[in-house]
């Protein structure tokens, strides 16, 4: 089977390659392989998936058995993310029939590959176990990258103190590569670990570190994110004044940033601290400038593309709004009510009875 996929595929790479690669001429198999890591790594998955296919077909007409391993394992891992497991079966035969532990990178991306699979038919327990394997193999090789991978698969499958421990370990390692953005990405998954758990006071601390790993980047984009992360870690300990110093200040950030680039990024970082700021008009007992500040929230997250790139979160904030339209129709009533005079409010029906009775007399 694996045999046909790969004639279907190399019949139209050809035409992908000259369009992903802007033309260069014939790209090895190594290049494919970390250009679709990139894409991985960044979140796009169909992109990676077309390229590691594409570093497949290249791996075989160079005859390179670990490359062609390491490019069918990705392509396999890359499709059970996206829940396709059963059409990245034969990629991952292949690459266990290719591959030996004698050939390192192969056989780690080929564990975590396995552990991906596992996940996506809800065998958690054998998951576990593979990316446990992928976590020691990795450190034992002299690969921290894939050791940080499996460490943090190994948390998502993981189930409750195991998922803090495994955060830890995935830290231990990162530090040691000298990545501070790797280090404060981490640092700032332990911290919303621990906020879904409301341990509110760690998770402040967590995101304090995530920010602290920034200081010697120069990142904006990376910052932004880290001191709204760390305003909202400040709103749940309630240290709201201090939570809305700081947003305030990373709203401004990201409007002046979407004013001049018009970015969809920009404008999705937008909407969220302008979300943040109407949680903190909320305690405020603001429901009428929180109600104002989610549907501007709601409309950059529309022009961020949310709908189509999240949209359980969008889904998530309109929820947000219908809950608190309704507490910013109590407070209009309340308001208009305490601006009507108490005469005009409930005039005295005795008083009318005195006058008509004294007109009459």
């Amino acid at each position: 089977m694996l045999r046909t996929l790969l004639l279907i595929f190399a019949l139209t790479s050809a035409a992908c390659l000259t369009s992903t690669t802007h033309r260069e001429d014939n790209p090895s198999a190594a290049e494919l392989l970390a250009r679709g890591d990139a894409f991985f790594d960044g979140r796009r998955a169909a992109e990676a998936l077309e390229t590691y296919k594409m570093a497949v077909v290249a791996a075989r007409g160079e005859g390179n058995e670990a490359l062609f391993a390491e490019a069918a394992a990705q392509v396999e891992h890359t499709l059970a993310l996206r829940g396709r497991v059963e059409e990245g079966r034969p990629w991952m035969e292949h690459a266990e029939k290719t591959a030996t532990s004698m050939q390192p990178t192969a056989w780690a991306r080929i564990l975590l590959a396995r552990g991906a699979m596992l996940r996506g038919t809800d065998e958690l327990e054998a998951a576990l176990e593979s990316f446990s394997a992928a976590y020691d193999f990795a450190l034992a090789t002299g690969q921290p990258v894939r050791a940080v991978q499996a460490a943090h698969m190994a948390g998502i499958v993981a189930g409750d103190e195991l998922q803090i421990r495994w955060s830890h370990k995935a830290l231990e390692v990162a530090r040691g590569m000298g990545s501070p953005r790797l280090v404060s990405s981490l640092w700032a998954q332990l911290a919303w670990l621990l906020d879904g758990r409301q341990l509110a006071d760690e998770a402040l601390a967590a995101f304090a570190n995530a920010r602290k790993a920034l200081d010697k980047l120069d990142d904006p984009h990376q910052e932004l994110v880290a001191d709204w992360s760390y305003a909202h870690g400040l709103r749940m300990v309630g240290r709201f004044s201090d939570a809305r110093t700081l947003m305030t200040d990373v709203a401004n950030r990201a409007e002046r940033s979407y004013v001049a680039l018009r970015r969809p990024n920009d404008a999705e970082w937008l909407g969220h601290s302008l979300r943040e700021l109407a949680e903190l008009d909320l305690e405020e007992g603001d429901a009428l400038l929180a109600l104002a500040r989610l549907d501007q929230a709601r409309e950059k997250f529309m022009v961020a593309g949310i709908a189509e790139s999240a949209p359980e979160s969008l889904a998530e904030l309109e929820r947000r709004i219908r809950q608190v339209r309704s507490r910013a129709a109590e407070q209009e009533a309340r308001e208009r009510a305490s601006q009507v005079p108490a005469g005009e409010a409930d005039p005295d029906p005795a008083s009318d009875v005195e006058d008509d009775s004294a007109s009459g007399g």
